[in-house]
């Protein structure tokens, strides 16, 4: 059970009907550390973003979506031409693309918004243009629980994904560096299918392209979750990370455990 009283994060997806984009939008983000000093599980909060920042450069008779800015002390906007994966859009850092606003379940708390946009019909790659945000240089863990609450896109073709990348990839690459996925849905599962991963580099094995990964769960049945409201309803995304284990959840339910303990290159 997580400390009563703590904002729960929200990590929301959706599809404007008139115009070719699709929209993120994060409430907050949460990270809890465990001792692991005893059985019961507790947790102390050491991290959070609400997305509720104002920008002090802007005037205060500026609406309140034009006030917040993200907090660049814990976020790096990317700006990527030609991204991994066979995506078609570049990531920017614009407004267009990143930017806080309005909670509308609540009017006192900021949503980050990432908004992708078709901005050319006539080539796939930089068709998109959209936005990515990672914590490196700034922010990182090793084991605790972190959870993000979250609504997905009912869009084909799209990959919500929130993942953990090791903060050594400069030097060791990936995937020596290890990965963590705490959720990702489509692709290769389908579309309501929420899958949980994880990724290393096997002893012996050759570097990249040619390396060994694991998709959590594979040789089971548990390796990932059907969620058949997850484009309609705000579900509760988390992983409890100790240094024998990685277990994934949706609201509160334990769908797989991984034993990571025996891994020679883990996360």
């Amino acid at each position: 059970m997580l400390p009563q009283g703590n904002h729960r994060p929200v990590f929301l997806i959706r599809r404007p009907n008139l115009r070719p984009s699709l929209w993120i939008a994060v409430c907050g983000i949460i990270f809890y550390l465990n001792p692991f000093t005893t059985q019961a599980q507790t947790y102390r909060l050491v991290w959070e973003d609400e997305f509720n920042q104002f920008d002090p450069t802007t005037p205060s008779s500026n609406s309140l979506y034009n006030r917040w800015d993200v907090d660049r002390t814990a976020w790096n906007i990317e700006v990527v031409d030609a991204p991994n994966n066979g995506e078609i859009q570049q990531y920017r850092d614009s407004r267009d693309n990143v930017r806080l606003e309005v909670n509308p379940a609540n009017s006192q708390d900021g949503i980050l918004v990432i908004e992708s946009k078709r901005v050319n019909t006539t080539q796939n790659l930089g068709a998109w243009t959209s936005g990515r945000l990672n914590s490196k240089g700034k922010i990182k863990f090793q084991y605790g629980l972190i959870e993000v609450r979250a609504k997905l896109p009912p869009l084909l073709g799209s990959w919500p994904a929130i993942w953990m990348m090791g903060d050594n990839i400069d030097t060791l690459g990936w995937p020596r560096c290890g990965e963590i996925d705490i959720m990702e849905m489509g692709r290769v599962t389908g579309w309501n299918s929420i899958l949980g991963t994880i990724h290393w580099n096997a002893p012996g094995s050759p570097p990249p392209p040619d390396y060994w990964y694991a998709y959590v769960g594979s040789a089971g049945s548990n390796s990932n979750l059907s969620v058949p409201d997850s484009t309609t309803a705000f579900h509760v995304y988390r992983i409890e990370w100790t240094p024998n284990q990685i277990r994934w959840f949706v609201d509160g339910t334990n769908y797989y455990t991984q034993n990571i303990s025996s891994i020679t290159g883990s996360p």
